[in-house]
C-alpha cells in the first residue's frame, strides 16, 4: 500500500473511531447513575439495556461537549480510564443524592416489617443482592412509580445534563472542602430520619400491641400463645395501612427530587 492509502486509512478510522470514544466517554457519568438509583437497579434491566440507555442519552451531549473533549487529554490509556472512573463516579454521586428519598421510603417498610415480625415474607432485591422485606419491596415500587408518572425522567436527564456546568468533563478533580463531607453526612442523617419518621407510627403501634399482650399474658395466660402478639399487630398493620395510605403517598411526593434540588446540592458539596 502507498503512503497515501496509510493516511487515508488512519483519517478514516480517527473518524469513526473519534465519536465512538466520544459517546463512550460521556455516557460513563450516566452509567454511573444507573448503577445506583433505584429506577435502574430495583428493575432487572440487563447490562445491554443499561448501556443502550446511556448511549441514547449521551448521544445529545455529543454536539454541546465537543469543545470539552476536545481540551481532554487522552493521549494514553491510564487518561482514558482516569476520565471513565470520574465519570462513573459523577453519576454514582447523582445518583444517591437522587435516590435518597426513596431508599428511605424502602428503609421505612423494612423498619415496619421488622417490628411486626414478619422474617417468612422476603423477596429478592437484585440491588443489593439480598433479601428485602415485603412493605419494604411494596414502599420502594409505589415510590418509584410516583416518581415516573411525576415527570422523573425529565428531572434525571435534566440533572444529569445540568451536572456538567458544575463538574465539567474536562475537570480532573473537584474544589472538595470540609463543606463537603458534612453535606454528604448531612443527607444520610437525614434519609435516616426521614425513615425513622414514616415508620414511627407503625413502631409505635406495634409497641403498645407488646405492652397489650404482655398485659393480657399476665391476667390470662391460657389466651395468648407465642404468635399472638405477632398476628396483633399484622391485623392492626393492615387496619391502619389504610388510613395511614394517604399521608404515605403525600410524603412520598413531597420527597422525590427536583432538578433544582439535586443540582444546588452537587453545587454546594463541590464548590468552595
Amino acid at each position: 500500500m502507498s503512503a497515501f492509502d496509510f493516511d487515508l486509512l488512519n483519517e478514516l478510522s480517527q473518524a469513526i473511531w473519534g465519536p465512538i470514544g466520544a459517546i463512550a466517554l460521556l455516557s460513563g457519568r450516566i452509567y454511573g447513575l444507573m448503577l445506583v438509583f433505584p429506577l435502574f437497579t430495583r428493575v432487572q434491566l440487563g447490562r445491554t439495556t443499561k448501556g443502550a440507555i446511556a448511549i441514547a442519552l449521551a448521544l445529545p451531549l455529543q454536539a454541546p461537549m465537543s469543545v470539552d473533549m476536545l481540551n481532554l487529554d487522552l493521549s494514553s490509556p491510564l487518561q482514558v480510564a482516569f476520565f471513565s472512573l470520574k465519570e462513573a463516579a459523577v453519576g454514582a454521586l447523582m445518583g444517591l443524592f437522587m435516590g435518597a428519598p426513596i431508599f428511605a421510603i424502602r428503609a421505612a417498610g423494612d423498619i415496619t416489617d421488622t417490628q411486626r415480625e414478619i422474617v417468612n415474607a422476603d423477596t429478592d432485591d437484585p440491588s443489593a443482592k439480598s433479601q428485602a422485606t415485603a412493605s419494604g419491596t411494596l414502599f420502594g415500587f409505589i415510590a418509584l412509580a410516583l416518581f415516573v408518572s411525576s415527570g422523573g425522567m425529565e428531572t434525571l436527564v435534566g440533572a444529569l445534563y445540568g451536572s456538567y456546568e458544575i463538574w465539567p468533563l474536562n475537570r480532573y478533580m473537584p474544589a472538595f472542602t470540609t463543606d463537603s463531607f458534612s453535606g454528604l453526612i448531612r443527607m444520610i442523617h437525614l434519609m435516616f430520619l426521614s425513615a425513622m419518621a414514616l415508620a414511627a407510627p407503625f413502631i409505635v403501634l406495634f409497641l403498645i400491641t407488646d405492652l397489650s399482650v404482655a398485659g393480657l399474658g399476665k391476667v390470662a395466660p391460657n389466651m395468648v400463645g407465642q404468635s399472638t402478639g405477632a398476628a396483633f399487630k399484622n391485623l392492626i398493620f393492615a387496619v391502619f395501612i389504610l388510613a395511614y395510605a394517604s399521608t404515605l403517598l403525600g410524603y412520598m411526593r413531597e420527597a422525590l427530587p427536583t432538578r433544582a434540588l439535586v443540582l444546588f446540592e452537587l453545587e454546594r458539596m463541590l464548590t468552595p
